[in-house]
């Protein structure tokens, strides 16, 4: 059932995931090409820009997956959901670890999209590809330099990171869609 229930969320998400996904690229990658040719004011404008997208990025996958939690369980269409022959707990653990792993690998693209935004302003500034890539195998040197208890600490936050965007998120669509605020319409929730 739980692998039926995983194949369902994959579903209902993967268009508007794989579409949000190569927007951001798209639009992160355009910037940065821009950011390149562009003469210096404007061209710091368009790094700068990149980098807001590529930090919205996460915030907008944490967004809308907890939206389709909100939307499969709580709204006019949620008696789908209710439907399901299984416990009302196995259904919320699989809708939050699917939100977790769709939210964890955004954080993976996200570091992708930074890396390209960084490489944005560093053209804008007018460096090379080749100055960047020597700059960032620098960092990853003084990464692998640091002592393993740190290393241990800074994956584990990592690890937490997706669930602090979606927890409250989830929070919020559950209480919300209680009926002593529910009464509110959407913005009870």
């Amino acid at each position: 059932m739980i692998r039926t229930l995983f194949r369902n969320e994959l579903r209902d998400t993967w268009r508007w995931l794989l579409a949000l996904t190569g927007g951001a690229v798209l639009i992160v990658g355009m910037l940065t090409v821009v950011a390149a040719w562009l003469p210096q004011p404007l061209s710091s404008v368009s790094a700068g820009t990149a980098v807001v997208g590529a930090f919205a990025f996460p915030y907008a996958v944490c967004l809308l997956i907890s939206l389709h939690y909100y939307r499969s369980a709580f709204s006019k269409t949620g008696y789908f959901t209710a439907a399901i022959p299984a416990r009302g707990s196995t259904i919320f653990l699989v809708k939050g670890a699917y939100a977790y792993v769709v939210a964890a690998i955004g954080g993976v693209i996200t570091i992708g999209l930074a890396l390209l935004s960084g490489l944005a302003f560093h053209l804008a500034g007018g460096g090379t590809v080749d100055e960047a890539t020597v700059f960032l195998r620098q960092g990853w040197g003084m990464l692998a330099e640091l002592p393993g208890w740190l290393v241990a600490l800074v994956i584990v936050l990592l690890l937490l990171l997706p669930l602090s965007g979606i927890a409250g998120l989830f929070f919020a669509a559950t209480v919300g869609s209680e009926s002593w605020i529910n009464r509110s319409g959407f913005g009870g929730v």
